[in-house]
């Protein structure tokens, strides 16, 4: 127990150092903060879009890991009925939650095809047609 609080005391130490001595390349500048936005969207809806898919693209391989954890635990039930309702529900969890993610990224398109700012009939009704 001690071995381990000396290494972790000594690598708080050493990355404390590390900071310390460390050069600053970059000196802050006088004025205001300026922030970048790293997905080169500009307006809220392309960043919430931008987002809900890079989502959609990490839930992928999430689902096809929790079907297959669901199908294991059925398939090593040995008989036992609540380790085969559990596998079903891993299963079902992770269909439910893919479709949830799924649905998230057609919020967006279709609130602003709702609020008018998408492209299509803009506004126009039946009855000026």
């Amino acid at each position: 127990m001690a071995m381990k609080q000396l290494f972790l005391s000594g690598s708080f130490w050493a990355i404390g150092a590390v900071r310390v001595f460390a050069k600053d390349e970059n000196p802050p500048r006088t004025g205001g903060l300026t922030i970048t936005n790293p997905l080169g969207d500009s307006t809220f809806p392309a960043v919430v879009a931008a987002v809900s898919e890079a989502l959609a693209q990490i839930a992928i391989p999430i689902v096809a890991v929790m079907v297959l954890y669901g199908a294991f635990q059925i398939m090593t039930a040995g008989g036992k009925p609540e380790q085969v309702s559990s596998g079903r529900k891993t299963i079902l969890y992770a269909v439910i939650g893919y479709a949830v993610v799924l649905l998230a990224t057609s919020v967006v398109p279709l609130l602003t095809e709702i609020l008018g700012g998408g492209s299509g009939s803009e506004g126009t009704t039946q009855a000026d047609q």
